[in-house]
């Protein structure tokens, strides 16, 4: 709550405050939640107070002195604060709507989420303002001067803001639908995200401003814009020259495409169609070839995105680049596939070999594939690369290390059955004896009963064994009992298909 005594000091008037401040230059007026309605506080010097939370409804300020004072969350609702100085003060929450701010000083001012709904903000200076998330809904900005302040995520939809200077300013995620922004300067600002749907851009300067393609310039209202602004802030370079924009050509020429678009095509033919249609839609971006993904043969997606202006120099040789690197990035995805088949192959004959081993004992047997080492350090950039010469030996590599191999399903059904059998091996010795030739034939059996009690273990044995046979899965079985066990196994598939 409000100091009393200072309270009561400010209720004799005017002069008298101005006085008891004078005399007083240590206290700080503590004036938080006092009730100031309809005052008359013009001229008053209320620098320094802590009017938090004040109601100030109706009050006349104009020509108040609030340097450094403490405004948040204050009702300034319908308030006289023209010609005011409030920069650098802290007025974030506070509700400034349907009040008189023409010509006030709020630069440098915190605004954040400030309610000036219908306030009368024109010629004001809010130079370097913080009014991000504020709500300034159908206000009066005409003429303002809006440079460099942040309306990020604020709502300025039907605001006049005519003739209004925000060059520099950030505008990300602004609403500004229905917007009078005729003849407002919108150089180098930041709309990434902005709405300005419905408003009005004729005579706009709009010199290096950054949108993306979630700027909404959807029934965007303007006859033509500026180009370029020169020192003195008079804009030239007009566009169109000697024609107004017809109906929709402005977001037609200025809505930027998708930062990223997934195309999925059937074959390059289609892809390059696209492509081609695609930089004649939008003649002021320049789309690169970011990823290509093969799906298939002929299938593929192609992620594109569009670059800054500061690689635009020349789209038309970047355009030819772009196709010749599509080319050859897709033969080579192509064959990336059949790398992948091999290697897929390769570790299949690998396992096929460490059965091997432990079959016949062999210390130091050593399997490479040099296909699958160069296709695991294959480096992406294509700069300087021979594609083609690439392709081809990878391509041939596989093939004959393919056909080297002799990899064929049924190698690797049998490889998968003689693991599991091997594991089951390995687990039954723990608990059973091999040491004499019936406990062999015991222990095989149980080999046959634990199979037969595991209906997916089950099928996946007889579709091995009918692939080869069970003379092929005994090399790759290790274990003293394996002849038995194969023997076993033998009169258990003979009853199974019966």
């Amino acid at each position: 709550m409000a100091n009393p005594e200072h309270l009561a000091e400010l209720n004799k008037g005017v002069n008298s405050w101005n006085q008891w401040r004078k005399k007083n230059p240590s206290v700080v007026p503590d004036l938080k939640k006092a009730n100031l309605s309809h005052a008359d506080l013009r001229k008053a010097d209320l620098s320094l107070a802590d009017l938090s939370f004040a109601d100030l409804r109706d009050t006349k300020l104009s020509e108040a002195k609030f340097s450094g004072t403490r405004l948040v969350a204050v009702n300034l609702s319908k308030a006289d604060l023209s010609s005011t100085n409030l920069s650098k003060t802290d007025l974030r929450f506070t509700n400034f709507s349907s009040s008189n701010l023409s010509q006030a000083n709020l630069s440098k001012t915190d605004l954040r989420f400030a309610n000036f709904n219908s306030s009368n903000l024109s010629q004001s200076n809010l130079n370097g303002a913080n009014l991000g998330e504020a709500y300034l809904r159908k206000a009066f900005l005409n003429e303002a001067n809006l440079s460099k302040a942040i309306l990020k995520a604020a709502n300025l939809s039907f605001t006049d803001l005519s003739r209004a200077n925000l060059s520099q300013a950030d505008l990300n995620l602004a609403v500004m639908e229905g917007a009078n922004l005729q003849n407002a300067d919108l150089s180098f600002v930041q709309a990434l995200g902005t709405n300005f749907k419905e408003a009005d851009l004729t005579g706009v300067c709009i010199q290096d401003w950054n949108l993306n393609s979630k700027t909404n310039l959807n029934y965007v209202k303007c006859d033509y814009v500026y180009l370029k602004k020169v020192y003195n802030e008079d804009f030239t370079r007009i566009y169109p020259i000697h024609r107004t924009f017809q109906s929709g050509e402005f977001t037609q020429k200025f809505q930027p495409a998708s930062e990223t678009t997934d195309i999925v095509a059937n074959g390059i033919t289609e892809f390059l169609e696209f492509f081609e249609a695609l930089q004649q839609n939008h003649p002021n971006e320049v789309l690169a070839i970011q990823t290509i993904e093969a799906k298939s043969e002929s299938k593929f997606v192609a992620r594109l995105e569009v670059l800054p202006e500061s690689n635009q120099e020349d789209p038309e040789s970047f355009y030819e680049e772009q196709i010749q690197l599509f080319k050859a990035n897709y033969a080579l995805q192509m064959n990336n596939q059949l790398i992948e088949v091999y290697k897929q192959h390769n570790a299949d004959i690998m396992e096929l070999a460490k059965l091997a081993i432990r079959k016949s004992h062999i210390s130091n047997f050593n399997l490479e594939a040099n296909a699958m080492s160069k296709s695991e350090g294959f480096n992406n950039n294509l700069q300087g690369a021979n594609i083609a010469n690439f392709s081809n030996q990878v391509r041939d590599h596989a093939r004959q290390q393919a056909n080297q191999y002799n990899y064929s399903p049924s190698s690797k059904s049998l490889a998968d059955a003689a693991k599991e059998i091997q594991a089951l091996l390995d687990h039954l010795s723990q608990t059973y004896p091999t040491d004499t030739d019936g406990a062999k034939r015991a222990f095989a059996n149980k080999v046959i009963h634990c199979i037969d009690n595991d209906p997916s273990f089950t099928q996946r044995i007889l579709s091995a064994i009918s692939a080869g046979s069970t003379s092929a899965l005994e090399q790759f079985l290790n274990h003293p009992t394996a002849s038995f066990v194969i023997s076993a196994l033998e009169d258990w598939q003979k009853t199974r298909v019966k």
